[in-house]
């Protein structure tokens, strides 16, 4: 759906800043006034936007590997994101660049890849890619077109816009130095591909993890070398795997493209309540903004369960690689299997005292009647804080009432359940 002709300029740039994360965040703010990089960003795209016509947006993929996880697609939701308002959506296969490999967040020298190994992984990539892309609107283009074509006099002439200072000063490279790592000349060389493939695409943005930043620098340093309009960063942070460290398939925590739909599903509910807000803005990046800050708020204020927001987390992310009606039987197949299946095996029963309902059927009564809470207020904090549920139905208003059905299902607590009888 192309909303752009629907959403203000200011409205287009909340969105496309969601989720989003820059370098110096992960460094700390900026001091002594200095605008800080998402300031900055965020200027450079409105102006951007105010020139009324569709940017071009691009993503460069080195393939390097042939099965990609969640984290990975990340900055393809952000690209869908500017592909769905309307713009230019250019996916880039850096099939030149990866014959080096981007040094970023690498402690040491990537093996080097064949040209035939990074046509097969290539594929590999887009195969999975283009769940997320809409492909009929996307460009897709291959660094090769300009980087094969360039000669030893045009490698010098690029190497120079930039200050070998300022290369070797590269956090990954210093590091590797300082420990007596290894260091080839041709890494060295990367940044400088990569950013002249922005300059190659005469790009307006650039989508990329906020690890790249370096490369994308590059980008903005060759564009401004050649008389353009630097292109716009907009980098997003790296998704964590399911048990909080870095998504990787070797750690076992990692939600892949290829899983099936019952593993997908699985995966994603087994992340902590602390990861929530993490998933909400990166995985279900392309979720409608309204259910989303509704989830974000539930869960902030404490008012919803995060089971059932993860359940729509899961949910989301399952339709957008497998479609609707799979992810609906899967959450259906979730909740019979293995949501009911977590309750104790020997719930113990209770029958109300006679006369109860009567004399006064609310809940902080009852549970203090039957001798399962000391008092009405330690109910009611209880309630308060999303401890409280019927029939699996959190309850939260202190005044709520036992409906007068003869058998239900109390859970008065984390681990805490009993099935209460009417006489």
């Amino acid at each position: 759906m192309n909303e752009q002709t629907t959403l203000s300029v200011d409205q287009q740039v909340d969105l496309l800043m969601r989720g989003t994360f820059f370098a110096d965040e992960a460094e700390g703010e900026p001091v002594g006034g200095e605008a800080s990089l998402r300031q900055q960003m965020r200027a450079e795209l409105t102006a951007k936007l105010k020139k009324g016509r569709p940017l071009r947006v691009y993503l460069g993929v080195d393939p390097t590997a042939t099965s990609l996880h969640i984290g990975h697609l990340v900055p393809v939701l952000k690209l869908r994101q500017f592909q769905d308002l309307g713009h230019q959506a250019v996916f880039l296969i850096g099939d030149y660049t990866g014959l080096i490999g981007d040094p970023s967040g690498q402690t040491k020298e990537r093996p080097q890849l064949t040209a035939e190994q990074l046509v097969q992984m290539s594929q590999g990539y887009t195969d999975q890619v283009f769940r997320v892309l809409d492909g009929d609107r996307t460009e897709v283009r291959r660094n090769s077109e300009w980087l094969a074509k360039m000669g030893f006099a045009d490698i010098i002439r690029l190497a120079a816009v930039f200050p070998l200072k300022q290369i070797i000063a590269r956090r990954e490279f210093q590091e590797r130095m300082d420990a007596g790592k290894p260091l080839r000349f041709h890494e060295t060389l990367y940044p400088l591909m990569q950013g002249y493939d922005a300059q190659a695409l005469r790009c307006d943005v650039q989508v990329g993890a906020y690890d790249q930043h370096f490369n994308l620098l590059a980008g903005r340093a060759i564009q401004q070398h050649h008389g353009g309009e630097p292109h716009v960063m907009i980098t997003v942070p790296l998704l964590a795997g399911t048990d909080g460290r870095k998504m990787s398939k070797s750690f076992g925590n990692s939600v892949n493209i290829a899983d099936s739909p019952r593993d997908m599903y699985g995966k994603l509910m087994r992340i902590s309540d602390e990861q929530i807000p993490s998933y909400l803005d990166l995985a279900c990046m392309l979720m409608e903004a309204q259910a989303s800050q509704a989830l974000n708020q539930a869960y902030e204020s404490g008012e919803g369960n995060p089971i059932e927001i993860k359940e729509a987390i899961a949910h989301h992310v399952t339709r957008q690689y497998h479609g609707g009606a799979v992810a609906d039987a899967e959450q259906g197949w979730f909740r019979d299997h293995v949501r009911k299946k977590q309750l104790p095996d020997d719930i113990p029963e209770a029958t109300l005292p006679a006369g109860q309902l009567e004399a006064d059927p609310g809940w902080a009564s009852i549970l203090v009647a039957l001798g399962l809470m000391k008092s009405k207020g330690e109910v009611r904090r209880l309630m308060k804080g999303g401890g409280f549920r019927v029939e699996g139905d959190q309850v939260r208003d202190p005044m709520a009432t036992h409906d007068g059905r003869d058998e239900v299902l109390v859970q008065y607590g984390k681990r805490r359940f009993v099935r209460l009888h009417r006489r």
